[in-house]
């Protein structure tokens, strides 16, 4: 049976190609030094939801820039959800607040920190533009060590306001653990420790490691495929301007 392509002869003895990432490669799972080169505000475009986007670079792979966004209140603007009656801190808050406490040594936690506007540079519609945000001067400059960890995911595609899966893995390097520049949790600090102890723990469970959320599943917003639309975190995803602006209260 002839289709579309007939008299068209598939060639033989041509290599075929092997699984790839394009130009872009996976951040291994591994503890790495990291500095902080932007952190500054998103709130939601559809709710209180407030959050920081880092981004950062590390010097040991030749600058690899790298990007976190953290969402540190919810839709009602509170920095905790509640479940079952108890309320749980934020992941977000939580990775802030750790983050902001270390560059401080303790000083501020993240919602103590002073902004100030700053002008960058971000992609709208493909278009690089100036974009007023509120900056954290205190988080800018800060060398860490960051456990990262190499997770796969669905890539998401942002249809009429709604974030969509399709069926195309993504590699994103989550920042899972953070660390002083000698190796010390928040928490080790706080005990006075005197070495550090998790990172090596840390790295026995997770060095050269990858979570896949996509393992054994299909995506589930495909129209094709039946699924039904899932809205992002926080709605809408988020807009740059001010995390810090509001009075968020820590409850």
């Amino acid at each position: 049976m002839a289709g579309f392509f007939k008299g068209v002869t598939k060639a033989k003895g041509i290599e075929k190609p092997k699984d790839s990432l394009g130009n872009f490669e996976a951040t291994k799972s591994d503890v790495y030094t990291v500095v902080i080169t932007a952190a500054y505000g998103l709130e939601s475009t559809k709710s209180d939801a407030q959050g920081i986007k880092i981004e950062a670079k590390i010097p040991a792979l030749n600058n690899r820039k790298l990007f976190q966004s953290w969402w540190i209140t919810n839709k009602d603007g509170n920095t905790y959800d509640e479940r079952d009656g108890k309320k749980k801190f934020l992941t977000g808050f939580l990775k802030a607040d750790n983050l902001a406490l270390l560059a401080t040594e303790g000083d501020a936690g993240i919602l103590d920190l002073d902004t100030e506007e700053k002008t960058i540079k971000v992609k709208r519609d493909g278009k690089e533009v100036n974009e007023v945000v509120d900056s954290f001067p205190d988080l800018i400059g800060f060398e860490l060590q960051v456990g990262i960890i190499d997770t796969v995911k669905f890539k998401q595609n942002n249809v009429d306001g709604q974030y969509i899966e399709v069926d195309e893995k993504i590699h994103n390097a989550e920042w899972h653990t953070l660390f002083d520049s000698e190796g010390f949790t928040l928490n080790e600090l706080e005990a006075e420790a005197e070495e550090p102890e998790f990172i090596e723990e840390w790295l026995k469970v997770w060095k050269d490691k990858v979570r896949d959320f996509t393992e054994g599943k299909q995506p589930n917003g495909g129209k094709e495929r039946g699924g039904k639309s899932r809205r992002s975190n926080a709605e809408d995803g988020p807009k740059s301007r001010t995390a810090n602006r509001r009075n968020i209260i820590r409850k």
